[in-house]
């Protein structure tokens, strides 16, 4: 996403990305150029928020079928992004998706100071998501764990319990019920099994669901303006 700056700013980034020989990660939401730039990108390059639904983005605004560009990026080893955060998850562009079998390569929150207030709150809220929409719980784990990591190329250090790997551990259970998952267009759809945390261990180091005390800023006015334009924009229909 490069905002005022056009698709000059895209092939600088290219460039620089190529000089370093690393992966170069692209935003895309309303007003981005993203047939140009899907058609831009190289194998192993990250497009982000994928489902955003915000306009521009992964399906035809006419008939909301996936854009040739995607699939054709797909195809070249270009991989997509959740990037949930606080604007960039809608229900239906999710479901339409998975309807062309077109699912996320990697799973991530976006989580900041917005996202993580509402929308967001932790990768299993994410995760519990993907699964209420109809990813297997085996492949909801992969891309959450695995494949991302395998995407910056330390798929043998993280992601993986195999010898000489990072002792990373995340233990949960699949919690059954009715609990409210909102996307970040305001629908709010009901989840029958989420993802509850148990236990994690950080380089073999048990730490306990609530153990580490989390002290956010306090909301300010420009933070509520934001909040205030979400929910002005959102579409609603």
């Amino acid at each position: 996403m490069t905002g005022s700056h056009g698709v000059e700013a895209l092939q600088m980034a290219l460039a620089s990305a190529s000089a370093t020989s690393l992966p170069l990660m692209v935003h895309i939401t309303k007003g981005a150029p993203t047939r140009h730039i899907l058609d831009s990108l190289r194998p192993g390059d990250i497009v982000t928020h994928c489902f955003q639904g915000r306009g521009d983005g992964i399906l035809s605004q006419a008939d909301e079928r996936l854009l040739p560009e995607v699939i054709d990026a797909r195809k070249r080893g270009v991989l997509f992004d959740v990037g949930h955060g606080a604007g960039a998850f809608s229900w239906s562009v999710a479901r339409r998706a998975f309807e062309y079998f077109f699912y996320p390569d990697t799973i991530s929150t976006d989580l900041h100071r917005f996202s993580i207030a509402r929308w967001c709150f932790d990768m299993p809220t994410v995760m519990s998501k993907f699964l209420h929409i109809g990813m297997p719980l085996e492949d909801v784990i992969l891309k959450a764990t695995w494949a991302p990591a395998k995407a910056l190329g330390r798929e043998s250090q993280f992601g993986t319990l195999k010898p000489g790997a990072t002792a990373d551990i995340f233990v949960f259970e699949l919690e059954e019920g009715s609990f409210p998952l909102e996307d970040t267009h305001l629908r709010t759809e009901p989840a029958s099994r989420r993802i509850k945390p148990f236990l994690t261990f950080k380089e073999g180091r048990c730490i306990e669901p609530g153990s580490y005390p989390v002290r956010l800023r306090e909301l300010q006015e420009c933070d509520q303006d934001l909040f205030r334009f979400i929910e002005q924009t959102a579409d609603l229909s």
